[in-house]
């Protein structure tokens, strides 16, 4: 009897996803079944693929992107398959760089939230896999923030020490807007931009959100 067994949440550099070709293509495929099924209510308004080449992928990644993703590695009748693993949801966080057209570009700091996506298979939907894996990012990051100020903190101006880390989402309204707002993110601003823009063929309000989670005490 085959039974899934979804890991923990597994940190990911860009160096890790590619040196793993099957991680690469699994991520490319889990992403973009996941876009397409998010876009199922306003099919006709969008077209294309998240990453139609592994490249997209590394390039949204940057060079300090990360990525949390959890695997279901099969158990054959209490044996588990470590060869038949398979990542069933992901999450990438990358520098913030501003919004689509690059407004708060070197004002605004922190790291903008990616690719948040589920398997759609029915024993991985709402099962709480989309809220392990942002978490985990936000940990992580908040962790190796904490470091950071940690090692300037002598010598320097504690007064211009932050003591948050800036969470940021871009999304469309019509599509994930009500989701970010649920979990915590509000509404920093927002503009209307039409084709060719992630694929539209009709204008949609893109939303900047922002969260900012405390900083570890230092």
């Amino acid at each position: 009897m085959i039974s899934s067994k979804p890991s923990p949440p597994t940190l990911l550099t860009r160096a890790d996803i590619e040196g793993d070709q099957t991680a690469t293509i699994q991520i490319m495929d889990l992403v973009n079944a996941a876009f397409l099924r998010s876009k199922q209510g306003e099919s006709d308004k969008w077209e294309g693929v998240r990453f139609d080449h592994s490249d997209k992928l590394f390039d949204m990644l940057g060079d300090n992107g990360v990525m949390s993703v959890i695997y279901d590695r099969e158990d054959r009748d209490g044996y588990n398959d470590s060869n038949a693993s398979t990542i069933v949801a992901c999450a990438a966080a990358v520098p913030w760089g501003g919004g689509w057209n690059q407004e708060g570009r070197g004002i605004e700091e922190g790291y903008e939230i990616k690719i948040v996506c589920v398997n759609g298979d029915a024993k991985y939907v709402k099962t709480g896999l989309a809220s392990q894996v942002v978490p985990h990012l936000a940990d992580y990051l908040v962790a190796r923030e904490t470091r950071r100020t940690g090692d300037e903190k002598t010598g320097s101006n504690n007064e211009h020490q932050s003591t948050h880390l800036s969470l940021w989402i871009l999304a469309a309204e019509s599509l994930n807007g009500a989701y970010w707002r649920k979990r915590g993110f509000l509404e920093v601003r927002r503009e209307t931009v039409g084709p060719p823009v992630w694929g539209c063929t009709e204008t949609f309000d893109m939303v900047v959100f922002r969260k900012d989670v405390p900083l570890a005490d230092r």
